[in-house]
């Protein structure tokens, strides 16, 4: 498992290396082998399963099929969180983005809004993952009275409250 942060300046060195920067233009990616893909990702120390480039190449063809290659338009029309999820969230049938959920959701539209790409997004759920979680835990923001040691509390539920939980802070106290 990889920190969010560590991938994104993993991409951005890979995106520099002039070897791969095409794979970031969608409608190339979409047609090239996915083992290209797969080396490039490797080299640059992501994509640990194979699985990881063949998302990529059919995302490049979603991406350039519904947006003309352009992540701004995934946003047009779209004016709150649960409205950019029905576009980005894999919904297990052709819609979305394959490996996209909340949490990618979540990091999309918080670095498109800091790169002020986009606009429109006061308050979104912050990009919600085990490190939020065992935070939120360790404050007890949440608890879990009747969990023992062994549990796996990482259940959709409790990311939903989480996502909640810090969404209506933003709204209340007004803050992004």
């Amino acid at each position: 498992v990889i920190k969010s942060v560590e991938a994104v300046m993993r991409l951005a060195l890979m995106y520099d290396d002039d070897e791969s920067r095409y794979l970031f233009d969608f409608t190339q990616s979409q047609f090239v082998v996915v083992d290209e893909v797969d080396e490039a990702l490797k080299k640059h120390g992501l994509g640990l399963r194979t699985a990881v480039a063949r998302q990529w190449v059919e995302n490049a063809g979603r991406m350039t099929e519904r947006y003309d290659g352009d992540p701004r338009k995934i946003f047009d029309n779209v004016t709150d969180y649960d409205e950019a999820l029905t576009h980005i969230q894999n919904d297990g049938k052709s819609g979305g983005f394959k490996g996209f959920q909340h949490k990618m959701t979540s990091m999309i539209i918080y670095y498109l809004l800091d790169d002020k790409l986009i606009h429109g997004f006061d308050h979104f759920p912050i990009p919600v993952d085990l490190h939020v979680m065992r935070m939120s835990i360790a404050h007890e923001m949440v608890t879990f009275p009747n969990a023992d040691e062994s549990q796996d509390l990482f259940q959709p539920e409790v990311t939903t409250a989480l996502r909640e939980l810090y969404v209506d802070y933003a709204r209340r106290h007004d803050v992004s």
